[in-house]
């Protein structure tokens, strides 16, 4: 018998398989295989912490708003550069912990459609986590967040944010966690 496919994550509800992550990641690595339009500005491309500064330089003078906002990043991440970037964060993550691409549901929406073009607050883009980890876990990572992190330059009682993708990547998320425990 096969398994049915799960409008919602994929092929016998496997958040790896959604057929629209698929076609995202096939879409990104014929891009990679073209020499990465739109990232010419940040090469070499590889997957160092030199190529995620400059990668995030890059973003931050395409995209930033001057005033810790990232709504234009948002409203614009369907574009060649935001997509080429995002994946590249993600598979710098990928690479470095040994994780997977998945595409989940948002808690509070349900799947929304890939990349809507309507900006929302739901998270309708892929991240990167554990192969094991469920999808309500915390362990993982959205690439496409991460990017928007980097443009907030205070936070909501005007303490200044300093963050960084290679802060990100190197796993200051693994940091909170471990304060939380203590």
């Amino acid at each position: 018998m096969t398994n049915p496919t799960n409008p919602t994550t994929g092929p016998g509800g496997d958040p790896t398989r959604h057929p629209d992550l698929l076609r995202w990641l096939g879409e990104r690595q014929a891009d990679h295989d073209a020499g990465a339009p739109g990232l010419e500005a940040a090469a070499p491309v590889d997957y160092t912490d030199a190529f995620l500064n400059r990668l995030e330089a890059l973003i931050k003078r395409a995209y930033d708003e001057g005033d810790g906002e990232f709504t234009k990043l948002t409203a614009h991440r369907q574009d060649p550069l935001v997509q080429a970037a995002l994946w590249y964060v993600g598979e710098t993550i990928r690479r470095r912990k040994g994780w997977v691409w998945k595409y989940l549901p948002d808690p509070n929406f349900g799947l929304r459609p890939f990349y809507a073009a309507e900006p929302s607050s739901a998270l309708d883009h892929p991240c990167v986590g554990p192969a094991d980890a469920p999808a309500e876990s915390e362990h993982h990572w959205y690439p496409l967040n991460m990017l928007r992190r980097t443009l907030i330059c205070v936070d909501d009682v005007d303490n200044e944010i300093d963050e960084s993708l290679v802060g990100m990547v190197e796993g200051w998320y693994e940091e909170d966690e471990e304060d939380d425990e203590e």
